[in-house]
């Protein structure tokens, strides 16, 4: 990671087994990426590690296709802000039980997730949710999109889609 700037992270999800080269280029340059599910094979991330350190975690279907290969949830300290990078949320106003909980008694600085694959940048509280979409373009008339995260120190995240 470089000394100067804020730390760059690529964020992707629902990932074709071929990654466009739209996709790539965005990525370039980041200083990590975060896959948040939709994996579909492993070789997205071998691709991925070419570009920058991968952090990933599996969606439901990923379980079916490669089990117990990933963690389902991992909490990252990245530039000094602490980030959960998980697959399912629910929605961000209204979170599942295991995250609700986890905002209550140890919120991070941001929650990173890929489902339902919408691109979403929204604060709840003090904690940003942060959603990339989908790079296959999931669902009719979806837009294909990935996100970009800048820290900047603790609790100073800034997240942005971007259209493919």
């Amino acid at each position: 990671m470089s000394g100067a700037g804020p730390v760059r992270i690529g964020v992707v999800a629902d990932t074709p087994r071929t990654l466009p080269e739209a996709l790539l280029r965005g990525l370039d340059g980041v200083d990590r990426i975060l896959h948040a599910g939709g994996i579909h094979a492993l070789a997205v991330l071998d691709r991925l590690r070419e570009l920058a350190p991968v952090d990933a975690v599996p969606d439901e279907d990923d379980f079916v296709a490669f089990g117990d290969a990933l963690d389902d949830a991992l909490d990252l300290e990245i530039g000094g802000a602490r980030l959960l990078l998980t697959s399912l949320v629910g929605a961000p106003t209204d979170p599942l039980g295991p995250i609700r909980v986890r905002l209550e008694h140890d919120p991070p600085d941001a929650i990173v997730f890929g489902h339902p694959p919408l691109p979403a940048v929204t604060w709840v509280g003090g904690t940003l949710f942060f959603c990339p979409g989908s790079v296959r373009g999931a669902g009719p008339g979806r837009a294909r999109s990935f996100g970009l995260l800048a820290i900047e120190g603790p609790g100073r995240v800034s997240g942005e889609i971007r259209d493919l």
